[in-house]
């Protein structure tokens, strides 16, 4: 095994000794010139080497091949106790605190010594490691019982090392569909897992039956990780096998895994293995075609969506948006184009669904479309599994096409969404120069700057409150006068006490007026009473470092 550094723990004062205790040292006694005392001075004694008490150290670890190194386990000595043994026979305890804990490479599969080292002695005790990774996943009826089976294999460790370490399992509501990423059966995830081992081959089994009709992600795994939602989960589970899906049927419950090698498909398990389970007969659709069309001087979304077991009134919440992705080239993630009754556009025949958005408007920049039915207060993402290229569509000075990369670490920034790149041959432009608040019988925020290609219809304001991120209904007017623009944003006199951002758009695009230095270097503070309230316009730090315009608004005392 290559050999690997850890350190447990060291003691300044070892260093700066460089491993020589006192008692040793070569320098000559200094003479006295006080006459010799009566007493004999102790001899000091002389430390020969130390032993190891390794009765309750980890011995065994273990890697899964599957994941990052990251996440490999680290050389753990609790439990260690360290002798040291002197010349006349006696012992102590060294704290751990005092000694050098080093190991081998816990990534790879063999094995090899532990070294402890105190004041220039050393004493070893042996490890081994051993890895696994999942290989098949199969779910079955038992009886009455619906069981999901994994298959994997191991290497490196005995059976009984394998089987000792603290596995578990769970399936995990996943909040892409209606879970919440804990959903009380995720809690189970410390009960004791039944692991069965021998000869290379492991297997574990969970009962599902009597989980909800819900999406969930599985992990697996022997140690805790930290995850995205700043809790710890049981690694995850991902398998090394070709892409499967397999379904039971039990008391008119469809219960069916899920599992992509080597993808972020499904793209809402990032290649775990997932279980959905849904009642027989079900409402299902999917998205047969997607593509860009053109039609007496607009551009069209056109889509057609296949489904099934819908009624009429579970089939109209349908949903989609274009929301500014700021991957490219800025924008700020608003959404620049809605419909929320889609389905009052769509054509149905038998069971298939037909509809066209008009996109034209769109202006340069990179776009990500959220498309499905709306439930609740979610947006949806629609990720299509495959892909096929689109050709662009150019109208007058624009050109659109439709991007995807499902399966792919390519086109990270739509994460698997579909996206729309839209590019303009003369695209405006713009730069802010002032802002400010003022007003007498209503408070007013203006804002000015310079551009190229503008007119007045591509300017507009918002606000954002930071407590509830929600937009207050307001109103702006911009105007364009050789190549100089003003937008003034009019502040209702019902507008709540509290901060909100300042949002200033150029046709689809967003400006939040992040960065200080670069947009508004001479920017000067101001302030406004109107009707008892005050208004202050201020640059503030906000999310990551970033200095923002904020409008703060108070009562006056």
């Amino acid at each position: 095994m290559k050999p690997r550094l850890f350190v447990f723990a060291v003691s300044a004062m070892l260093l700066a000794s460089c491993g020589t205790p006192a008692a040793e040292s070569s320098q000559a006694p200094a003479v006295s010139s006080e006459p010799a005392s009566s007493s004999v001075a102790p001899i000091a004694k002389k430390l020969t080497g130390i032993s190891l008490d390794t009765t309750n150290v980890k011995k065994a670890y273990l890697f899964n091949s599957l994941m990052p190194s990251t996440l490999n386990d680290e050389l753990d000595a609790t439990g260690l106790k360290v002798i040291a043994n002197y010349d006349d026979g006696t012992t102590s305890e060294i704290a751990t605190s005092e000694v050098l804990v080093t190991g081998p490479d816990l990534g790879a599969v063999g094995e090899g010594d532990v070294t402890v080292t105190y004041r220039g002695k050393q004493a070893t005790y042996p490890v081994k490691v051993g890895s696994y990774k999942a290989t098949a996943a199969d779910i079955a009826l038992a009886g009455d019982k619906v069981i999901v089976t994994i298959t994997g294999s191991y290497e490196g460790l005995t059976a009984e090392e394998f089987k000792a370490f603290s596995w578990s399992a769970d399936f995990q509501e996943n909040g892409y569909n209606g879970g919440s990423w804990d959903g009380g059966w995720a809690e189970k995830a410390d009960e004791a897992v039944v692991m069965n081992a021998e000869n290379g081959v492991f297997t574990y089994t969970r009962d599902v039956t009597a989980l909800d009709n819900k999406l969930y992600t599985g992990h697996f795994g022997h140690k805790l990780v930290p995850n995205n939602n700043g809790g710890m989960q049981k690694m995850d589970l991902k398998i090394d096998a070709e892409d499967a899906t397999k379904s039971v049927t039990f008391n008119n419950r469809v219960y069916t895994i899920n599992y992509n090698i080597g993808k972020d498909q499904p793209d809402y398990c990032w290649g775990n293995l997932s279980l959905t389970i849904a009642d027989e007969g079900a409402p299902s659709w999917a998205v047969n075609s997607i593509a860009l069309s053109k039609e007496e001087g607009h551009v069209y979304l056109a889509m057609n969506i296949g489904f099934e077991n819908y009624t009429n009134d579970a089939f109209l919440p349908w949903y989609i948006d274009f929301q500014n992705n700021d991957n490219i080239g800025g924008g700020g993630w608003a959404t620049v184009l809605k419909e929320e009754a889609l389905a009052s556009k769509m054509t149905i025949a038998g069971n298939v669904a037909s509809f066209k958005l008009d996109v034209t408007s769109l202006g340069a920049g990179g776009y990500t479309m959220h498309f499905g039915l709306k439930t609740g207060n979610s947006t949806p993402e629609y990720k299509p599994a495959t892909w096929t290229a689109q050709e662009s569509v150019k109208e007058g000075d624009k050109t659109y096409q439709l991007v995807c990369h499902p399966g792919s670490n390519e086109g990270t920034e739509f994460w698997g969404c579909v996206g729309l790149m839209v590019e303009q041959e003369n695209p405006p432009a713009a730069t802010i120069g002032a802002a400010s608040v003022s007003g007498t019988d209503a408070a007013v925020i203006t804002m000015t700057g310079t551009g190229e290609n503008i007119d007045n219809t591509m300017f507009r304001a918002d606000l954002q409150s930071t407590y509830d991120w929600q937009y207050p209904q307001v109103t702006s007017e911009a105007t364009v006068v050789d190549g100089a623009w003003t937008i003034v944003l009019n502040i209702p006199g019902t507008l709540a006490n509290g901060d909100y951002l300042v949002h200033w758009f150029l046709g689809s695009h967003t400006n939040d007026l992040e960065k200080k230095a670069d947009l508004l270097p001479d920017f000067q503070e101001s302030n406004t009473t109107v009707s008892g309230k005050s208004y202050s316009l201020h640059i503030r730090n906000m999310f990551e470092n970033r200095d923002m315009i904020v409008l703060t608004v108070a009562d006056v005392a």
